[in-house]
């Protein structure tokens, strides 16, 4: 049985660990709350951008772009999005499950980009193909950065290197839910548009432009925008995953060891109590043996 002095340190750790995951939660809550107003407005711009890519190229016919080209080659690139740390519940076990099972699927060797610690510690215990690590990103996304990576993803997919590029990645639902989800990336696929604001003999004319310098030089540098903003809203939305999930994680955890507390305070008030009533017994019969 537990002595006073060993459930009062049970008491002091527990107490200790409620306050750091208390810290935590709050933290963690604080970059959610900094960070989801900019994942909407940036959802909002990345997909106007794809909505526009989709007009711009459906009135280029003659145009192709070397990135809209479908390949016969089965060499596909993977960028898996995971958390950077721990301490955020089943997040980062149900990313790098979707992963793997993606990766699986391929069946053919895949050149994996991990975004995340956790998706680059994978790649190196299960032997796969690392073709770059992105660590660090979650608490200041940058856009610079995400254009970084999809321009090295895009360059090495415009010299040959793989044939398609997918996406395994967190979808923000809300706080208490989050999605995993697998897109592809390239080649991007056209898509036929249709603006049911306006009437079907004015179709034709809204997707008219006039473009200058060319149209080439339009659809690439739209091409390069439109890829950019994609992996920005994502890396947006695995850091607001990533925080939603440890606050949610470290609540629970909080509130088990309250309840630790709760228990060991009964135990101690228990343990303290039958003392007090085995001193006075003793007291009681040391006075009935003098008598």
């Amino acid at each position: 049985m537990p002595t006073q002095r060993d459930i009062r340190r049970r008491i002091k750790s527990a107490s200790n660990i409620q306050q750091i995951t208390r810290a935590m939660k709050m933290v963690a809550a604080a970059k959610l709350r900094r960070l989801q107003d900019r994942m909407l407005q940036v959802r909002v711009y990345a997909d106007q951008l794809h909505l526009l890519l989709q007009k711009f190229l459906s009135g280029a016919t003659g145009h192709e772009h070397p990135l809209l080209a479908e390949r016969e080659g089965e060499r596909t690139a993977v960028i898996v999005m995971t958390g950077d740390r721990g301490l955020c519940g089943a997040f980062n076990t149900n990313a790098i499950r979707k992963a793997r099972n993606t990766l699986q699927q391929i069946g053919a060797p895949a050149a994996v980009y991990a975004v995340g610690k956790q998706g680059v510690d994978m790649c190196r215990k299960a032997k796969t193909k690392l073709a770059a690590g992105y660590t660090g990103l979650y608490d200041q996304p940058s856009f610079l950065d995400a254009q970084g990576i999809m321009r090295r993803i895009s360059n090495a997919y415009l010299d040959g290197q793989f044939d398609r590029v997918i996406i395994s990645r967190p979808r923000f639902i809300n706080t208490m839910t989050q999605r995993f989800v697998v897109e592809t990336i390239l080649p991007l696929v056209q898509e036929e548009i249709v603006d049911e604001a306006k009437p079907e003999e004015e179709e034709k004319a809204y997707d008219v432009y006039v473009v200058e310098p060319s149209t080439r030089a339009m659809a690439t540098e739209l091409l390069a925008r439109h890829l950019a903003s994609q992996m920005y809203r994502s890396v947006i939305e695995a850091a607001c995953c990533e925080f939603a999930a440890r606050m949610v994680a470290m609540d629970l955890a909080t509130d088990n060891a309250e309840e630790m507390i709760g228990q060991l305070t009964l135990e101690y008030n228990r343990a303290r109590q039958s003392s007090i009533t085995k001193e006075i017994l003793d007291i009681v019969g040391g006075a009935e043996v003098l008598r």
